[in-house]
C-alpha cells in the first residue's frame, strides 16, 4: 500500500499506517486516530522473553514496515519479511520462526482469535507511533477527513467504535478530552 500511495496509484490508504518523518516526506497523513507501538510475538514457550533476546533468531515481520526497519536497525536478528505479516504469525505458530514484532493490536488481535493457546507477547512496547489516514501528497481532502475525525472524537463516535473492536474505551486523549 505504502508504494502505491507513493506513486499516486491509490489517493487515499486506510491500514493502520505509522506516521513517520520519513514517510511524510512523500505522503500526507490525517491527524492521528490511534496510538500503537510494536510488541514480540513468540511461542508460548519461548525463551525469548524481549527485543533483546532475539539475536541470532528467526524473526518474522511485514514488507516495508516501521517493524522490519526497528529489526534491521536495532537487533541481529535474522529478518524474515513478507507481503502478509499473517504469514509470519503463522509461521511462529507452527514452529518456523522464533518470533514476530509488529503492531500491538494486530498482535493481540491474531492472538486472541487464531493462537490457540500457542503464543503469546513478550516485552515492553516499543517505538510507540500514532496511525493515520494516509493520501497522496498535496492531496486536497486531507482538510475534510481531519474535520470528520476531529467530529468523530468530539461527539463520541470514534469512543463507541473504539470499545466494539477493542473491548476497552480508548485512553482520554481520544474522548476529546484532552487537545
Amino acid at each position: 500500500m505504502l508504494a502505491g500511495m507513493q506513486s499516486g496509484r491509490y489517493p487515499i490508504g486506510i491500514a493502520g499506517m505509522s506516521i513517520t518523518e520519513k514517510r511524510k516526506e512523500s505522503i500526507d497523513f490525517s491527524i492521528p486516530y490511534y496510538d500503537s507501538g510494536m510488541i514480540m510475538m513468540v511461542p508460548e514457550n519461548s525463551d525469548i522473553q524481549s527485543i533483546d533476546d532475539v539475536d541470532g533468531k528467526k524473526i518474522g515481520s511485514r514488507q516495508g514496515s516501521t517493524s522490519q526497519t526497528y529489526l534491521k536497525e536495532n537487533t541481529k536478528a535474522k529478518v524474515e519479511a513478507f507481503p502478509e505479516i499473517v504469514t509470519a504469525y503463522l509461521d511462529v505458530k507452527e514452529g518456523r520462526l522464533d518470533g514476530a514484532l509488529y503492531d500491538l493490536p494486530n498482535v493481540k488481535y491474531y492472538i486472541a482469535q487464531e493462537g490457540e493457546g500457542k503464543l503469546k507477547t513478550v516485552g515492553e512496547v516499543l517505538q510507540g507511533e500514532s496511525y493515520g489516514i494516509a493520501f497522496t501528497k498535496g492531496s486536497e481532502i486531507v482538510d475534510d477527513a481531519n474535520k470528520a475525525l476531529q467530529s468523530m472524537i468530539d461527539d463520541g463516535t470514534y469512543a463507541k467504535i473504539f470499545e466494539k473492536y477493542f473491548g476497552e474505551p480508548p485512553a482520554e486523549k481520544w474522548l476529546g478530552k484532552e487537545k
